[in-house]
């Protein structure tokens, strides 16, 4: 039986160039950081979040609604650090940038 913990969450992108190159590379580095599985769906494609390749295929513009999913410890702070990206904040928590604002 497998104990880990699974945290999962719907999310809408809110920034307004969407999800380009350097949003994906910061959740890229956030999840390749993390030890255990994590991914991020839109319809029927499901992303591995350790792959740039995987996340450039999301296409997500802004108001697409993805489903990150992340198990082990700590998949609860992971998967709230990749919504304040998508959101156009730090994944630290911080302020957005001015040129991450989500208008």
């Amino acid at each position: 039986m497998n104990n880990s913990l699974v945290f999962r969450r719907e999310i809408e992108v809110l920034l307004k160039d969407g999800l380009h190159m350097s949003p994906l590379s910061q959740i890229n580095r956030l999840a390749c950081a993390f030890s255990g599985p994590v991914s991020i769906a839109r319809d029927e494609f499901i992303a591995d979040a350790k792959s740039m390749l995987d996340l450039l295929q999301l296409n997500a513009v802004k108001g697409t609604m993805l489903v990150v999913e992340a198990s082990g410890e700590q998949a609860q702070e992971l998967v709230e650090g990749v919504a304040r990206l998508m959101s156009g904040a730090p994944a630290d928590g911080g302020p957005p940038g001015p040129s991450q604002h989500a208008d």
